[in-house]
């Protein structure tokens, strides 16, 4: 039989452990709440993220637009009155979600038309980085500029999945 004393040592160690959980349950509550009050904020920028990346979906070109894509960047060449001295399209370079698709380009012009030749380059509707530019040889009136242009695909899943099981053969 228990006595007085025990019964109330029991009792309070009972109510300490039901005030401990009810402590614990009022803080998982307050962070529940914090966390719904923020879901609608967090929807927005789901939202906001999800029309960012339609919009760079939109700026890489898909396979069957490569060869359009090539054609803008040799016409704006053209446009500014450049010599192509070399336009030679080398093996594309895959990474995780996108390819690589990188030009080896020689161009001979003046300087002028040369820096309008990279700022149409930049300014077509898909993503195109001029790299590796190295410019020599003024002669003339002209000088002789070779660089890389580098533009990019979007990979789909499985066709990404088939170039890592390729690699790792």
């Amino acid at each position: 039989m228990m006595n007085n004393s025990s019964l109330f040592q029991s009792i309070d160690l009972l109510f300490k452990r039901q005030k401990q959980t009810l402590h614990t349950l009022t803080l998982q509550r307050d962070i529940a709440k914090k966390k719904a009050a923020r879901l609608d904020s967090l929807k927005g920028e789901w939202e906001l993220k999800e029309a960012e990346f339609r919009k760079v979906m939109r700026a890489l070109p898909e396979k069957k637009e490569i060869s359009s894509l090539l054609t803008s960047i040799s016409q704006s060449g053209q446009d500014t009155d450049l010599e192509f001295v070399l336009f030679q399209p080398q093996t594309e370079v895959n990474k995780d979600f996108y390819g690589e698709i990188p030009v080896q380009l020689e161009l001979r012009g003046n300087f002028h038309n040369t820096v309008m030749f990279f700022d149409k380059v930049t300014g077509l509707n898909r993503i195109v980085n001029i790299r590796d530019i190295k410019i020599h040889g003024y002669k003339e009136g002209k000088i002789s500029t070779k660089c890389t242009a580098v533009t990019y695909k979007f990979i789909e899943k499985s066709e990404s999945d088939n170039a890592k099981k390729k690699s790792k053969k």
